[in-house]
């Protein structure tokens, strides 16, 4: 032996120094992946997206009005009124009832109908319709609004309307007298 003394223990410091800077490293890559997984969620990417790109809703309004006149009797006092309003995938289409005055009724078996949905409304009465659709395909759609007034199917007793595809629609309707009007 030398007058230095026994040899110092290199191995245990090394392993001690080995074990630290495996653990800051692992806290460094836990770091940096909680960053890079931050910034793909907040920026809108996303390792489980699909390749389908889905199109926006399309939304549906239509609000329903009725004035303090309207459907009147025979002693022309005003009365509730059958409004429907009808979502179908042609132009011209016509109710099955129109020409007996039964505008709203028996719409179920039709299969150019999307939707329907029917309302009374009494004298100074106002609903809203709403929808949404998700449009897979772009193929237009109209809106019929139909009315069952006491005294028949008058002039103004139906309307139709084309809902542009991936456009938002928007309609205000009066019922006044034994008709109605778009506002």
């Amino acid at each position: 032996m030398d007058a230095a003394g026994p040899p110092i223990p290199v191995i245990p410091f090394v392993f001690r120094a080995c074990r630290a800077n495996t653990r800051f490293m692992s806290v460094i890559n836990i770091r940096r992946w909680s960053v890079i997984s931050l910034v793909l969620l907040t920026s809108g990417c996303s390792l489980f997206s699909s390749g389908t790109t889905q199109r926006p809703e399309q939304a549906v309004e239509i609000q329903l009005n009725t004035s303090w006149r309207v459907n009147p009797d025979k002693d022309n006092d005003s009365q509730p009124v059958k409004i429907c309003i009808i979502e179908t995938r042609r132009s011209g289409w016509l109710p099955p009832g129109l020409y007996e005055g039964k505008i709203c009724s028996n719409l179920s078996g039709s299969a150019d109908i999307v939707t329907f949905e029917n309302y009374i409304m009494a004298p100074g009465q106002r609903r809203v319709y709403r929808t949404s659709t998700q449009q897979f395909d772009n193929y237009t759609r109209w809106i019929v609004i139909g009315a069952e007034f006491q005294k028949g199917v008058g002039e103004y007793s139906l309307i139709e309307k084309m809902i542009v595809p991936g456009a938002d629609f928007k309609m205000e309707i009066m019922a006044e007298n034994t008709s109605l009007t778009i506002l």
